[in-house]
């Protein structure tokens, strides 16, 4: 992390501004344990361009969603069952994803101080399971949590006549199934 990773995450914010900033629409998901590095934070805060942006946090998120700097961010946490240690990142390139698989958190000591690894997912097939693993996570409203806005509170996620997703569980049956699918 402390040779190039902020140069690459930047490149890859960057090329999501220049997609939205074209009308093609820019994406990011990221997924990770906890989000606490300022400079990171401020780069989110600065894609009022259109891109449109999901975070999962399972613990610690010094990002405030739903401010005027921020009404494009949503932040999720799910805590469930599984302790959960994944770190997804996903920037959506124009239809052509990148997914990144990775061992730091953007965080100040995981950013500047640890070397870390990331990697990115080149296998078509892997790259589709975790993006629909991505919106499981995003669809969950069992155990998912929107942080608030003003209060960084957690509110429930709940809506009338949607079917019940729990992520955890809803993604180790679609993993069973596919394994079983190839055998």
């Amino acid at each position: 992390a402390r040779f190039n990773l902020i140069p690459e995450l930047n490149r890859l914010i960057d090329r999501e501004i220049s997609l939205a900033d074209q009308g093609k629409g820019g994406r990011i998901i990221l997924k990770m344990n906890a989000l606490q590095d300022p400079a990171m934070i401020d780069r989110l805060y600065g894609l009022e361009h259109g891109v449109q942006i999901d975070l999962i946090v399972r613990g610690i998120c010094c990002l405030i969603p739903g401010q005027e700097y921020s009404h494009n961010i949503r932040v999720t946490r799910i805590v469930d069952t599984f302790l959960e240690h994944a770190r997804v990142w996903y920037f959506g390139n124009g239809g052509k994803p990148k997914l990144f698989l990775g061992s730091p958190d953007w965080m100040r000591r995981n950013l500047y101080r640890r070397i870390e690894a990331v990697t990115p997912i080149l296998d078509p097939d892997l790259r589709a399971s975790l993006i629909e693993m991505l919106h499981i996570q995003l669809a969950d409203n069992q155990k998912a949590c929107w942080v608030d806005d003003k209060t960084a509170k957690r509110i429930q996620k709940k809506s009338a006549g949607t079917p019940a997703v729990r992520a955890q569980y809803d993604f180790y049956e679609w993993l069973k199934k596919d394994i079983v699918t190839e055998m």
